[in-house]
């Protein structure tokens, strides 16, 4: 259904100049107290005629202003409209910038869906779920069912996940399976057997790089596993002890959302900036969190056919060792 409106909003910006600033509209049955007020434009949705109403410019960082709005209760839908620049690469190596129009709805009934339009003539519109807090935000103002809610845990464990995910990609420099760079290839002769074993370590220091972190330099660890601690991640590379990196995260496994916030010391510990993560319940920032990570799981899985499955069963196991995903 949402789709089907999503459709007939470009028609409505075609006279809009670019450049303007992002907007959050209502969508709102048609009647005839509505229909008097000027400026209103109308769209065919679900065989009904909804009037598309201005609630609100945004200007800047949309997540905090998006908050502060009040929905009356008619209301059936909000789209938020914004622009972006997109930078992609052709086949040629050149690189090109496109502007890009989106109009990112929610429903009441929790439906999300996001239309892509292009300023530059010939390339056609295109629908992609993006997700992400502005889509949360509009689902909060409408009361929509939440689609997906992390606990704190199963986010760090997405977070250490998403890391050593970083970690293979440059190493791996985009090459397909079996056929790994060659820094990798010369030195060893089974390359699954490589990226199993790294797997698995890098799993481990992820782990003690977010706990480390999570607990403001180990200040939310108890002295006992802090100290020990300090002295492992002052040696980066030299000497690593699992045993101690799972002890930490289980310390951190009844951590809240509003802990977090409050002792996080990088930016990917959060899934929205810390202003507004201080600024939102637990229960918010839960949300936020469902759209910003996939699973770990997820993210490790996408190694089996680097790693095999059983590197990658190895290091999840590694990762409920800690508590995150679970007992």
């Amino acid at each position: 259904m949402l789709r089907e409106l999503l459709e007939r909003l470009p028609q409505l910006f075609e006279n809009i100049p670019w450049g303007s600033p992002a907007e959050v509209h209502a969508v709102v049955k048609f009647s005839d107290t509505r229909s008097r007020q000027t400026g209103l434009r109308s769209v065919r949705w679900s065989g009904d005629i909804y009037l598309f109403e201005s609630i609100r410019k945004i200007e800047g960082d949309p997540e905090i202003k998006l908050l502060a709005i009040d929905v009356a209760p008619d209301v059936d839908a909000l789209v938020f409209v914004s622009e972006a620049v997109s930078t992609e690469e052709a086949p040629d190596g050149s690189v090109q910038n496109f502007e890009i129009r989106y109009f990112q709805g929610a429903t009441r009934q929790g439906e999300t869906d996001t239309l892509i339009t292009y300023r530059s003539p010939g390339i056609s519109a295109e629908f992609d779920n993006v997700t992400g807090p502005v889509t949360v935000c509009l689902e909060h103002l409408l009361g929509a069912p939440p689609r997906r809610s992390l606990l704190v845990g199963n986010w760090l464990a997405a977070v250490a996940a998403s890391r050593v995910s970083d970690y293979l990609s440059n190493w791996n420099e985009g090459a397909p399976p079996g056929r790994a760079p060659l820094w990798i290839s010369a030195r060893f002769e089974d390359q699954q057997e490589f990226f199993s074993g790294q797997l698995g370590k890098l799993t481990g220091r992820a782990i003690a790089s977010v706990c480390w972190e999570a607990s403001n330099g180990g200040m939310a660890l108890p002295p006992r596993i802090r100290h020990p601690m300090a002295d492992m991640i002052a040696q980066a590379a030299s000497e690593f002890d699992l045993s101690l990196a799972v002890d930490a995260a289980r310390e951190l496994v009844r951590l809240t959302w509003r802990e977090l916030a409050t002792h996080a010391q990088s930016v990917d510990l959060l899934p929205v900036r810390k202003d507004i993560a201080n600024k939102v319940t637990d229960t918010m920032l839960g949300r936020f969190a469902g759209t910003v990570l996939e699973p770990a799981e997820v993210i490790l899985n996408q190694w089996a056919p680097y790693a095999g499955q059983t590197g990658v069963d190895e290091a999840l196991d590694i990762l409920r060792s800690t508590g995150w995903l679970g007992e």
